[in-house]
């Protein structure tokens, strides 16, 4: 029996016992129409992941994707600050890097800068106009953040069908070939509370 979700709910408030983990819950329809729902509890980094896509809206390069690298960097900065934060969209590196200096500890700087990220914030200051190469900023953690979020799907949710509708898929041309480097997102029906 297949699966299909209806809508998807993340709730960015932490869990009390368990440090930066927000609520995942899907609502699901099998092929004889009857409702259920799954809920899973994800850590910060599945979260931005999931939230960013969600966000996409459209079709996304995943070769050093700028656009998806600021919305993963603004969707992190939502969540680690417990707040909602609407009008969060960043435009430059420079913008994104000083709102994470200004309001989150360093161990988050890594996450958005790279593994060199003092390297790199000390070029980011010396020249606003940097661009960079690594983490969320630079695009370049797409892959592994596909991969580790997969992962921990497949460890928490029994369907694999049900998981692989929480990934971006492949774009595909009018014969059905694969389009290199660029994914969709298809779900359309989310909430954030």
């Amino acid at each position: 029996m297949s699966l299909l979700i209806q809508h998807i709910e993340l709730n960015p408030k932490a869990d009390n016992s368990q440090k930066l983990r927000f609520q995942l819950t899907i609502y699901l329809a099998d092929t004889g129409n009857n409702l259920r729902k799954e809920i899973i509890s994800l850590p910060c980094k599945e979260a931005t992941y999931l939230w960013a896509w969600l966000d996409a809206k459209g079709v996304q390069k995943r070769s050093n994707a700028k656009a998806l690298g600021y919305n993963k960097a603004g969707k992190l900065a939502q969540l680690i600050s417990r707040r909602n934060i609407h009008s969060l969209n960043f435009k430059s590196d420079f913008e994104a890097y000083a709102f994470f200096k200004k309001h989150f500890d360093n161990s988050f700087l890594a996450l958005l800068l790279g593994k060199d990220h003092d390297e790199i914030a000390t070029k980011l200051e010396e020249n606003n106009n940097y661009k960079v190469l690594g983490g969320y900023l630079g695009g370049e953690t797409e892959s592994k953040d596909k991969t580790r979020f997969k992962t921990f799907l497949l460890k928490n949710l029994k369907d694999a069908t049900l998981v692989n509708q929480l990934l971006p898929e492949p774009l595909k041309n009018r014969s059905g070939k694969r389009i290199q480097n660029q994914f969709q997102f298809t779900i359309s029906n989310y909430k954030i509370l």
